[in-house]
Parts: structure tokens; sequence; C-alpha cells
């Protein structure tokens, strides 16, 4: 849904992107999670710095805010 155009020719997104998300994920150090939230806080706070500060628009931002609750919701059942 996020397809580049010519106003937004940097909504061109790849692996290594998705590489980075995992990386500040595995980067948690295994005695500060406690709790699975923390590390599902982390997901969503990687998903926002890697693809969120790509987005120039509130309305794209939302879109992708919307997408990641709507992920932990239906895989996690967590509002």
């Amino acid at each position: 849904e996020l397809l580049p155009t010519p106003a937004k020719s940097h909504y061109t997104f790849n692996l290594r992107d998705i590489w980075k998300v995992f990386q500040g994920i595995c980067s948690i150090k295994a005695k500060k999670i406690s709790d699975p939230l923390v590390v599902m806080r982390c997901h969503c706070h990687e998903n926002i710095r890697v693809y969120g500060d790509r987005l120039t628009n509130d309305a794209d931002r939302k879109w992708l805010r919307g997408k990641l609750e709507e992920g932990l919701r239906d895989s996690f059942m967590i509002d």
C-alpha cells in the first residue's frame, strides 16, 4: 500500500530493512527480557524506527501504527 510515487520515491523497502528490524530485536540483552511484552515493544519500536522514519505524512505513519497494532492484536491478543 505504500508504493513509491514521484513525491515519495524513497518509499522503496527491501530485505536490508527487514534485517535492520531483526538486528535491533536481537540486540536486546537476555537479562533485560523479563516479560514477552518487552520483545513486542522492541519489535514495534524497531519497525517504527526503520520504516516510520521514512514516512513523510501523518496518514502513512498512522497506517503503519495501525498495521503494527493489528499484528499484535491478531498474533498475541494484545491491544
